[in-house]
């Protein structure tokens, strides 16, 4: 299986230094897939797991992504993971462990020139299918790109836009 990633070595460079700035962000995880992706899938941010290995969604999620690819004849390599935070945000509990967290709108603001970048390299050839993974469809989605046009325009010219309202984790099924 080969997987790629569009980003540059600039855009790396950026998202760990996006990272760096801030000591609630951990790690950093790549983008990656097939470079003509049938299915362009976009994510929050990467967790635990994912900074540890270095790739998108290995934990629980990812398992039941795979699973859930085989159900359709594919593989990773015809879709495209990307998330709008590429390094870990994370919170400090009562017994000073790290857990997963949301990335704030700070966050998702200061990633947002990067992720206009890497959608508006899948407007032509575009995917058949675009399908945002998050807890909830909420405000915070409509801000994050940096610019409204992007995201609007590839949404309008796809043959689907799937919603998945609850984390792959949680059992939902398509």
């Amino acid at each position: 299986m080969t997987l790629h990633t569009i980003l540059t070595p600039e855009w790396i460079h950026e998202a760990k230094l996006i990272a760096a700035e801030n000591p609630r962000l951990e790690g950093f995880v790549p983008s990656e897939g097939g470079l003509h992706p049938r299915i362009l899938l976009l994510g929050e941010a990467p967790g635990d797991k994912e900074v540890k290995i270095g790739r998108p969604f290995m934990g629980p999620s990812g398992k039941e992504l795979d699973r859930w690819l085989a159900s359709l004849g594919l593989t990773r390599e015809d879709i495209y993971i990307t998330g709008v935070v590429k390094s870990r945000p994370f919170s400090i509990g009562k017994t000073g462990r790290k857990s997963d967290r949301r990335p704030n709108q700070k966050e998702v603001k200061r990633s947002a020139a990067m992720f206009d970048w890497e959608l508006s390299h899948f407007q032509v050839p575009r995917p058949k299918s675009v399908i945002y993974m998050a807890s909830c469809w909420n405000a915070q989605f409509k801000n994050i790109t940096s610019r409204r046009i992007p995201l609007n325009s590839l949404r309008k010219n796809i043959k689907s836009f799937l919603c998945i309202i609850h984390r792959i984790r949680s059992g939902s099924r398509i």
